[in-house]
Formats: structure tokens, sequence, C-alpha cells
């Protein structure tokens, strides 16, 4: 699901929903199901650590992609300087990595799994991309005080296996 989300604040750009409700029954939690009240109180706050994710690329969330699927619906895209991209749970990092390599801009993404922000850095070095790798929580990102205004939040899956405060807390990112 891609779309445009209308809300005052910092953000104005597009944020990019590609969800699997199916990853939900492969995890072995039934689809549908959420946990109710606050976050967690163990090192992983309601994120599925058990598993590292896949290493796959997902094109739906590439720059080049998103401004092609703006511009066949005549919306403005440009913003007279580069590119400024978040990815929330980045998985293995090979999307981000592939995007900055590729497309000019500034790059930023974020996964709580220590395992995976480490292969993602790895990535990033050996391509010489220059992009901004963090292992925060979003909770931890939402705090950050060094964030630029990003054109486009792109995330794959993860709204469809996180808890719903955390669900509140990429909600706040966007509308910071």
């Amino acid at each position: 699901m891609c779309g445009r989300l209308a809300m005052p604040g910092h953000f104005s750009g597009l944020i990019v929903f590609a969800m699997f409700g199916g990853i939900l029954r492969a995890l072995g939690r039934p689809a549908g199901q959420r946990e109710q009240g606050s976050m967690m109180s163990d090192w992983n706050s309601g994120y599925i650590s058990e598993l590292d994710y896949t290493h796959g690329y997902y094109a739906e969330l590439a720059p080049q992609r998103l401004a092609l699927a703006l511009l066949s619906k005549q919306q403005a895209h440009r913003r007279g300087r580069p590119l400024r991209y978040l990815e929330l749970g980045f998985g293995q990092g090979l999307s981000l990595n592939i995007h900055a390599a590729a497309a000019p801009g500034e790059y930023w993404g974020t996964d709580f799994n220590p395992a995976h922000a480490a292969n993602a850095r790895d990535l990033a070095d050996a391509s010489g991309a220059g992009l901004r790798v963090l292992d925060d929580s979003f909770e931890e990102l939402a705090r950050r005080d060094d964030l630029p205004e990003f054109d486009v939040i792109a995330l794959h899956g993860i709204w469809s296996w996180i808890s719903d405060a955390n669900r509140r807390v990429m909600v706040e990112i966007a509308r910071r």
C-alpha cells in the first residue's frame, strides 16, 4: 500500500507501507493478534527478535519507483534539494543500501535488532554508500533531535508484526 499522508509538522513526503500479514503466521503468532497496553519491559519491547529477517530486496521502496508512482498520479515530488529517505525496520538493510548506492540523497535507517544493524553497516562500508544506520528502537528514534525532515519514510512488513504502542510511535515519527 502506498499513499500520501497529510500531517502537520516536519514530514513533507510519502510514507510507504508494504505489508505482509502472512509473516505473522510464519513466525508462529496468529495473524491480527496484537499486544494490549504499553510497551513490554524486556529488551525487545514487542519486536520479533528470535529470528533474523531475510536478505531480500524490496523494489517497492526504491526512490525512483516511488517517484514514478507519484508521477502517475500527477503528484509533485521534487523538493529542490537531495532526497531525504528514512527506512523504519530495515531488516538486513539490503534495500536501504542498494537505494543509497543507486540514487542520490541522504539515507537513514533504523532496525532494533543489533545483528540486522551490524549487517547493514557492513554492507554500507563495503559499498561506500553514505547512509546513517541506526539500531534505535522507534521510541529512541522519535526522541532524537538530529533527524532531518524526510521526504520519504518507508517500511516493509514491520507494521503488521509490532505492538500497537510501536505503531503509535511510528506515526509520531511521521508527524514530527
